[in-house]
């Protein structure tokens, strides 16, 4: 009997998933990006997880992890899971294939003691999320990651921490 399964994805990334097409309605808003592409945890939680405190520090503000890619999911019995994602920031800047600039590429592992409870489903060769919310509840911490293309679903556990190293755009 195994004591943890990995998951792992290819890694491929269409273009159409990989940012915004840039119209005139879409550079209005790429003013706004830069603030809006992180945001504070809910109920200003990161004192509460380790590691937390440095990610906002290398963003600025909490990343939203829109369009990021889960890249990883390792379930133990005993020890610690995680969730691997590639995330990096948007900014405002129009690339020459008219998708909105990223800077700041990071691998984020999010690690899980002690799992409560758990619901994913979809996981495939390639896992773009919409975004990534953390938040307490009674019981601990859960990390819920919204559905976009693979991947998606929900960790809850007694306790959380956080780790990012900086990535190649390419991951």
């Amino acid at each position: 009997m195994q004591d943890s399964v990995t998951l792992r994805s290819s890694g491929l990334r269409p273009a159409a998933l990989v940012g915004y097409f840039a119209t005139a309605a879409r550079r209005a808003e790429a003013a706004q990006l830069q603030t809006l592409g992180c945001e504070l945890l809910p109920n200003l939680i990161e004192s509460t997880i380790p590691g937390a405190e440095q990610l906002i520090a290398w963003f600025g503000a909490w990343p939203t992890f829109h369009d990021a890619e889960v890249l990883e999911l390792s379930l133990r019995r005993e020890g610690k899971s995680c969730v691997r994602v590639h995330a990096w920031r948007i900014t405002a800047a129009i690339d020459s294939t008219g998708h909105f600039g990223r800077d700041h590429h990071v691998i984020v592992t999010f690690w899980f003691e002690d799992i409560l409870d758990l619901g994913l489903a979809d996981f495939s060769g390639q896992n773009v999320i919409y975004g990534l919310t953390c938040e307490k509840t009674e019981r601990g911490f859960k990390v819920t990651m919204v559905p976009c293309f693979g991947v998606n679903g929900y960790v809850e556990a007694e306790r959380i921490s956080v780790s990012f190293e900086p990535a190649d755009a390419k991951q």
